[in-house]
């Protein structure tokens, strides 16, 4: 009983682990590709 408790303990935990990098990845792209496109407005504004 305590080796399965453990396990589901362990496979939510990653469950979680892989929701909040999925999450932050995301914003980290956003981020990413924000400042990229604010560069690329600046450039053409510039011109």
């Amino acid at each position: 009983m305590g080796t399965y408790i453990r396990n589901e303990y362990m496979l939510k935990r990653r469950i979680i682990g892989y929701l909040l990098e999925l999450r932050y990845g995301w914003m980290a792209m956003r981020i990413i590709s924000g400042s990229h496109m604010l560069r690329l407005i600046r450039d053409v504004l510039k011109e």
